[in-house]
């Protein structure tokens, strides 16, 4: 199996506090995906769910701010990551 790797940087415009890093796509006919983000400039240790389906988040912030910058970036991250899969630039493949 291979870990598809999709760059958020610079993508998706930061919200409160919130910087989206990342997002990895461990099996592709699985519509889900593990956004890598930071907080303040701090990566929290467990990154955040992202049902592909759905656009939107299975995990929730504390911060209602926050919760809703979620809410808001949820639809232009699971764009970003459905046309990276389909082949359009800005994804990576890793070795799973």
């Amino acid at each position: 199996m291979r870990t598809r790797t999709i760059d958020l940087r610079g993508k998706v415009p930061g919200f409160a506090s919130l910087e989206f890093i990342e997002a990895k796509v461990f099996d592709p006919n699985a519509p889900f995906a593990l956004v890598t983000y930071t907080d303040g400039g701090r990566q929290p240790e467990f990154g955040l769910r992202l049902d592909l389906d759905k656009f939107a988040f299975l995990d929730r912030l504390d911060d209602v701010q926050k919760d809703e910058a979620l809410r808001t970036a949820a639809p232009q991250i699971a764009r970003i990551v459905a046309l990276a899969l389909r082949g359009t630039t800005g994804a990576t493949a890793a070795a799973g």
